[in-house]
């Protein structure tokens, strides 16, 4: 049965104090072969096959005039927001000013819109490009990935 792969109970250090993770001892169950979140993805989830337990409760250890940190993670199914970023050039023009990052390339005009739309042409969201032709911004994404995985999941 594969539970903590060998650490029990793991510490972290990089949160400014030394936590502790305590292992968890739910219920045992078999974890699926594929990611529950979308198992229709086909994507292999990890201990695939494995009777692990669920992380519903923690087995702390406390000893004299100890306090304890026990985390819980949530689940949400919501999306992760979609990022994007880039940079407005322009091929007819040279940019000229040695300040500017873009200098020796194309010039890059500042201030100019960059509208996020849906499939049916409607702005969802807008941002704008910095005084060096830059943009960043965040818009809903959807589920997809790219893995190297043998399963196929990255050709749908």
């Amino acid at each position: 049965m594969t539970t903590d792969l060998g650490a029990q109970p793991r510490h972290e250090g990089d949160t400014g104090s030394v936590e502790t993770f305590w292992p968890c001892v739910g219920a045992l169950r078999v974890v699926p072969d594929f990611n529950s979140l979308f198992p229709q993805s086909g994507q292999n989830a990890a201990f695939a096959g494995a009777t692990r337990p669920l992380c519903d409760r923690k087995l702390v250890t406390l000893e004299d005039q100890m306090s304890v940190l026990a985390k819980f993670y949530v689940f949400s199914s919501t999306h992760v927001a979609g990022h994007f970023t880039g940079t407005i050039t322009d091929d007819f023009t040279s940019e000229f000013d040695p300040f500017s990052p873009h200098f020796g390339e194309k010039f890059s005009p500042a201030n100019l819109p960059v509208a996020v739309k849906d499939w049916a042409g409607n702005e969802v969201s807008r941002v704008y490009s910095d005084m060096h032709g830059i943009y960043n911004g965040l818009s809903y994404s959807s589920f997809s990935v790219n893995p190297p995985d043998p399963s196929d999941i990255s050709r749908r």
